[in-house]
């Protein structure tokens, strides 16, 4: 039987409230060396909580081939958490969304069902879907239900941090009958598998799960964030108001004051993204990829050498007043909350809240707020509360842990250290006013050029008061504050924070002393000079390596090499002519570049809505294409989440099909979506737009048509009146109607008919113009059973071996290149690959991840340090010279 429940204000373990201060933290997005430290720095910062992920694709590669060993050992995370004092918020999914491709779903799922019945579908009540879920849920839940509490089996206690389990993801779909056959056979296995924690989902309401806690995701920047999180309550009355803070904001120093608004609407703030890593084994999902780049995220918390960003210190006092006093916050009354004027012009609010451990009232706003408001309280006393950025609270009649009573106080608290040290911050120059055990003491807040809080006894207690300056660079210890330190470097001595010259301590004692720190900042530098071996990938990229071997028709990088980011293939049976040729290459989120004879052909970069077709100049000598392949992730939910790449497909030689009527007719019976797919993101209702677009043409059935919509869209295609494929927004997917494969297909006259789903009717703009059907008149590879795949990995000597290379490199196709490390090194270490194109780097042959200098091309490596004979590798599409990959101490 659990011992964690929830009520309207909090999740409860043992009958204690329990604050959630959350952050996302992906654990395979670390190096194992990194968990500690960086769980270490959230819990530090106030954090209560973490959230994190455990995506099926990373764990089952392979079907049947489950890996939790070394960085994937999920049990070792979950115990470094429990250890260091987080609860953790665990997203099962199937799917976990971002920044995962595919939402964490493996890309082998669609291959699971049958000739007979077609590919199952995917989040959906399907049996061959949840079959394969069964078997995954399986192996997870042996390695999670040890960290629950309350006792197992054996009677054994277990005081384990797993605080909720999270099933799915952004199942955003109006589909009611199959939302409660699919998520209630979800919840009904989790149960069954011996979870018994609270569960929650983050579907943004669109299906209520009995038995469930709705979580909400918000932009950081929201407006209406605060009415948000209030009206939470009254769809979910019984259920505390959990919130999930996306990093959208294009100020990200505003987090204080977001999580300010939370706290003052009765929410606990998860913070997204709050821990900046890179996929090894994964990949990132495509949206965001395109908003982050492959690791680091503007809106993190902690860097990716894991110390916290100067931007984001702001919300450190908010974070530890929100800890430190989470109990009382926890016993707010949401039956209390009156309403709240929000001031129309700068978006202040001032929110007093009530509960049975205290009083406290929250001024949040724009910087145009009031610079100072009169509060009354509720006995008639009145004081004074001067504002600051990002915002202020007051609190009355809060218990300091048995210490003390603080009656009230005009300034913010932030935190209570050591039992005695109240420590609070004001705006400089201002009056603090205290009320503790029915004594009154006035204080004046040091200036903002101060370094140095002022301190005074007040009966038993030691009173810290600190300007926000100061406030945003407090670390707590076991006996007191420290305040200025960003970190402390390799050598052990603290790094003081931006604009300070020392690191101060306080302790309870109320004595002071500056602690040993760098006195001046050091310029990131070149630590080490790397001596380069080359291994020239020129005979993949001419098709000549033994490497290749036949493959009987198109497959995906996943099935030919799913180890690996890159892969080579190489098509035959060209059609050889000096014109260009219109193919259509293989979709999927994925580079490719192209060559003949060894020689760059055309190099296609992915952006989510390039044209599919290229106009491809063979020449009339070629016999054979190389392509090299990247894959890129797929969209983290929604309806094209499992997306192939590589050769995948044919490569089709195109010619444009004429003799097409359009019809368009606005007033059609609508027709149910559902019966394409249970599950469409965002479709509300069970029925299409009543608009209708139609293309009548004739055809003998002779060969296949590849149709083109042109546009992103979001409907349902029938051909001659039988469903035939969805297309979504956000890609410009092109499909094929097959003689031999599509039975709806006719011989002379055919109607294609497109029905775009309720309320995307704007979307359609356009569409007559864009649209084509184009016939397929040959491809490559398949035609002549002349196609052949190659791996891209590290030369290993049997096929591929390094040698020394003598002054820069002149290659201009891929290649690898080698280092061996001369030395110990350790700090903030990273790899700086600026001067290369995109690639992969390894270390000691384990990757380290993907690179791309025109995104971001830091690489950092783990622990931030290396030793000698480590060896580094690198594989660089274009060949790029490695004279100036250096590691990089980045100075703090």
């Amino acid at each position: 039987m659990s011992l964690i429940s929830s009520d309207a204000r909090a999740l409860t373990v043992k009958n204690q409230p329990i604050s959630i201060l959350a952050a996302r933290v992906e654990y395979l997005l670390l190096e194992p060396v990194d968990w500690v430290s960086r769980l270490r720095s959230l819990k530090s910062l106030g954090f209560t909580a973490i959230q994190t992920s455990v995506p099926w694709c990373c764990h089952e590669s392979l079907p049947g081939q489950f890996d939790f060993e070394g960085p994937r050992d999920l049990s070792a995370f979950l115990q470094a958490a429990q250890d260091v004092g987080l609860w953790v918020l665990l997203r099962m999914g199937p799917n976990v969304g971002e920044p995962f491709a595919s939402g964490g779903l493996p890309d082998w799922l669609p291959d699971e069902g049958t000739e007979k019945t077609g590919p199952p579908s995917i989040r959906s009540n399907d049996p061959v879907f949840l079959s394969r879920l069964n078997t995954w849920w399986s192996e997870v839940s042996r390695r999670v239900s040890g960290f629950q509490q309350g006792k197992s089996s054996d009677g054994t206690p277990r005081t384990g941090p797993l605080l909720s389990v999270q099933i799915e993801h952004e199942w955003n779909c109006g589909n009611t009958t199959e939302g409660d056959a699919y998520l209630g056979e979800l919840l009904r296995m989790v149960r069954e598998f011996g979870i018994d924690v609270p569960v929650m989902t983050a579907n943004g309401f669109w299906h209520d799960l009995d038995g469930t806690i709705e979580t909400w995701r918000s932009a950081s920047d929201d407006p209406d964030l605060f009415a948000n999180i209030r009206q939470l309550h009254s769809v979910q009355p019984e259920a505390p108001r959990i919130v999930s803070l996306l990093s959208t904001s294009d100020d990200p120093s505003r987090l204080a004051e977001t999580l300010l608004k939370v706290i003052a609407a009765g929410g606990m703030p998860v913070i997204d993204d709050a821990v900046s890593g890179r996929h090894r084994f994964s990949t990132a999902s495509i949206e965001s990829k395109f908003r982050h780049g492959d690791h680091q995220v503007p809106g993190s918390i902690l860097d990716s050498q894991g110390v916290v960003i100067d931007e984001m210190r702001d919300a450190v006092p908010v974070l530890r007043f929100a800890s430190t006093f989470g109990r009382m916050l926890c016993e707010l009354d949401p039956r209390l909350d009156a309403p709240v004027v929000q001031a129309a012009s700068t978006g202040h609010l001032m929110v007093p809240r009530r509960g049975q451990s205290g009083e406290i009232v929250l001024n949040v706003g724009g910087p145009d707020k009031p610079e100072s408001l009169d509060v009354i309280l509720t006995d008639g006393r009145s004081f004074t509360s001067e504002n600051m950025s990002p915002g202020s609270w007051s609190l009355t009649g809060v218990d300091l842990f048995g210490k003390g009573r603080l009656d009230h106080a005009n300034v913010s608290i932030i935190d209570f250290v050591a039992d005695r040290m109240i420590v609070a911050m004001g705006v400089p120059g201002s009056t603090a006013c205290f009320g503790i055990n029915g004594s009154d003491i006035e204080m004046i807040v040091p200036d903002d050029k101060s370094e140095t809080p002022l301190v005074a006894e007040h009966g038993d207690l030691l009173i810290v008061l600190c300007t926000p300056m100061i406030a945003r660079t407090i670390e707590i210890d076991s006996d007191g504050i420290v305040i200025g330190s960003r970190c402390i470097d390799s050598s052990g001595m603290h790094v003081p924070t931006k604009g300070r010259k020392n690191v101060l301590h306080v302790a309870s004692d109320g004595t002071s002393r500056t602690l040993e720190s760098r006195k001046t900042k050091r310029r990131p530098g070149k630590i080490n000079d790397l001596t380069w071996s080359i291994s020239s990938m020129n005979r993949e990229a001419s098709g000549d390596s033994p490497r290749y071997a036949s493959i009987k028709k198109e497959e995906s990088m996943n099935k030919c090499d799913s180890s690996s980011r890159f892969g080579w293939y190489r098509l035959g049976g060209l059609q050889k002519s000096t014109k260009a040729l219109k193919l259509h290459l293989p979709q999927g989120p994925q580079n490719m570049d192209i060559f003949r004879d060894g020689v760059p052909l055309e190099s296609i970069r992915y952006d989510g809505d390039s044209d599919p077709i290229h106009n491809i100049k063979v020449g009339p000598s070629c016999e054979h294409l190389t392509v090299l392949v990247q894959s890129l992730g797929g969209s983290s939910t929604g309806n094209n989440q499992i997306q192939s790449t590589g050769v995948h497909e044919p490569i089709d030689v195109l010619e444009r099909f004429d003799g097409l009527d359009f019809v368009f007719e606005s007033d059609v019976a609508p027709i149910n979506p559902f019966d394409a797919d249970p599950f469409i993101l965002e479709c509300s209702e069970g029925v299409s737009s009543p608009h209708s677009y139609s293309w009548t043409f004739t055809h003998r059935r002779k060969k296949s048509l590849r149709i083109v919509p042109g546009i992103s869209i979001s409907g349902t295609w029938l051909l001659n009146d039988h469903p035939l494929i969805r297309s979504e927004p956000g890609t410009r997917r092109t499909f094929v109607v097959s003689p031999t494969e599509t039975g709806s297909f006719k011989s002379g006259k055919n109607v294609l008919v497109f029905r775009p789903d309720h309320g995307s009717e704007k979307s359609c703009k356009g569409l007559k113009r864009s649209f084509g059907i184009w016939e397929i008149v040959d491809t490559l590879g398949t035609r002549s059973k002349s196609i052949a795949f190659a791996t891209n990995r590290i030369p290993d000597d049997v096929l591929h071996n390094y040698v020394p290379l003598e002054g820069p490199s002149k290659e201009t196709t891929p290649t690898w290149y080698q280092s061996t490390i001369s030395g110990d090194s350790t700090g903030g270490l990273v790899v700086d690959l600026s001067s290369m194109s995109r690639g992969v780097v390894h270390l000691n042959g384990q990757v380290l991840g993907a690179y791309d200098s025109r995104d971001e091309a830091m690489v950092c490596l783990p622990g931030g340090k290396v030793s000698t004979g480590d060896v580094l590798d690198i594989f660089d599409v274009e060949g790029s010279d490695p004279g100036k990959v250096s590691l990089i101490d980045r100075a703090f």
